[in-house]
């Protein structure tokens, strides 16, 4: 016998052969791979575990990340557990407004735009209310948290006051400065002069004038206080000769300061105290009609 005779008998064990003669049962074909196994394909010869599924789930993304069946199946009954959850879904290119503004609620948006409170204060006069609300309004339309509206507020109010008390710094400096500088010009009609500019400012324009004076940064200005003081001068001389007919310059105040500068003026004590002086009667008639005002019921020697 041939040796291929002999395989062929050694395939066949009843001595059949491939086109009968033997009459013999076929043998059974190999029993496939159970499903999942790993020894089920994804194409190309690749072994995979989810060799058996549809086409379809072999490319599914949820599919082929998992390394095998185990952590498939983790992976679903995590995402079956969110079922339900408060989960915020992101709203697309279509959204209605309403369904944005749900969206915006979730994520802690408060309920209208006065929920924004902020942890640092603004310093009173720094910001001013309608400013304040339309800030926050627009807070509530752009749909930002709680937290982060608190957090912008805290940045902007912070800054402002940061400024404010440099501004205040400043204009204390600036005050100090001018006090030196008059103090230094005038000497000991300082105080007496000062008040005369006060009393030029309540006649001439009352407060409205000092806040515009004090908002522009003029009130603390030598140049302005010296010509205040020179105003208020004018209008106690006016008076005093019987020019003028003013509260500030009749009042007692006014005479009384008028006096304490006069008494610091070398020059007009000199001309006040010659007889044979220039001006000597103008001084004395001035002396006598600030004391009536500045000291009514007495007499001045």
């Amino acid at each position: 016998m041939t040796r291929f005779g002999q395989l062929r008998l050694l395939f066949n064990e009843d001595g059949g052969g491939d086109g009968g003669g033997g009459g013999g049962t076929p043998p059974p074909p190999p029993t496939p791979p159970a499903p999942g196994s790993i020894l089920q394909t994804g194409g190309g010869g690749t072994e995979t575990w989810y060799g058996t599924l549809p086409d379809e789930f072999k490319v599914n993304p949820y599919v082929t990340q998992s390394k095998d069946l185990a952590g498939f199946v983790k992976s679903a009954i995590d995402t079956k557990s969110m079922v339900g959850a408060n989960t915020i879904r992101l709203p697309g290119e279509k959204a209605t407004p309403e369904e944005r503004s749900e969206f915006y609620n979730k994520l802690g948006r408060p309920s209208d735009h006065t929920g924004y409170k902020p942890t640092v204060a603004p310093v009173e006069g720094v910001v001013d209310s309608a400013v304040n609300e339309q800030m926050t309004k627009k807070f509530h339309e752009l749909g930002l948290t709680s937290q982060q509206g608190q957090a912008i507020l805290d940045e902007y109010y912070g800054v402002l006051n940061g400024g404010f008390t440099a501004h205040n710094d400043n204009l204390v400096t600036q005050r100090e400065q001018a006090m030196t500088t008059l103090k230094g010009e005038w000497g000991q009609n300082y105080d007496a002069n000062v008040k005369t500019a006060q009393l030029a400012v309540r006649e001439l324009g009352g407060q409205e004038l000092f806040e515009v004076l004090e908002g522009a940064g003029l009130a603390d200005n030598p140049q302005i206080i010296k010509f205040l003081h020179n105003a208020g001068t004018k209008l106690l001389d006016d008076a005093a000769i019987g020019g003028g007919n003013n509260q500030f310059a009749g009042s007692i105040e006014g005479a009384s300061a008028e006096i304490g500068r006069l008494k610091t003026d070398p020059e007009f004590m000199r001309v006040w105290g010659d007889a044979q002086a220039p001006g000597h009667k103008e001084a004395v008639d001035k002396w006598l009609a600030l004391h009536r005002t500045a000291f009514p019921g007495k007499s001045e020697d």
